[in-house]
């Protein structure tokens, strides 16, 4: 039966051409569009779940210019007004920022440089590979 059917698929295949060719890529234009719209919205809905207390770390923004570079002055303010606010840390992504860091025999590039304070690591639970002191940012000051 199965055997049948499937000659019988191939054979309308074969005589209706443009139809069958024009509705086989409609599906399969319409599945790729179907599966890259579903892997959109799991990576935006799992984004940041690689931190511990993820579900707990909120960005603000700035609503009218749709950015999340806001004033350092900020952090202390959010502290102290919301009681709710357990931890604040900015963070400003300097993207047209280019480093080049020289060792002992290698060069090291970085392209954007991300510019926070120390709370950010106490937030996340990112490993510093190397440090001069106890704090990573220690003695610098926010001018």
């Amino acid at each position: 039966m199965i055997a049948h059917d499937l000659k019988l698929t191939f054979r309308n295949l074969k005589r209706n051409k443009l139809y069958s060719a024009l509705s086989i890529s409609g599906f399969a234009v319409g599945f790729a569009v179907c599966i890259i719209i579903a892997l959109y919205t799991y990576n935006e809905f799992t984004i940041d779940h690689c931190y511990p207390d993820y579900d707990r770390i909120t960005r603000v923004i700035d609503a009218k210019s749709n950015n999340c570079n806001l004033d350092y002055n900020l952090n202390a303010i959010l502290r102290e007004k919301y009681p709710e606010v357990e931890q604040a840390c900015p963070v400003m992504l300097l993207g047209g920022l280019d480093l080049t860091v020289k060792t002992d025999k290698h060069f090291a590039r970085f392209k954007g440089m991300l510019s926070t304070t120390n709370d950010f690591y106490k937030m996340f639970s990112i490993r510093v590979v190397k440090q001069s002191g106890s704090l990573p940012f220690e003695g610098m000051q926010r001018p």
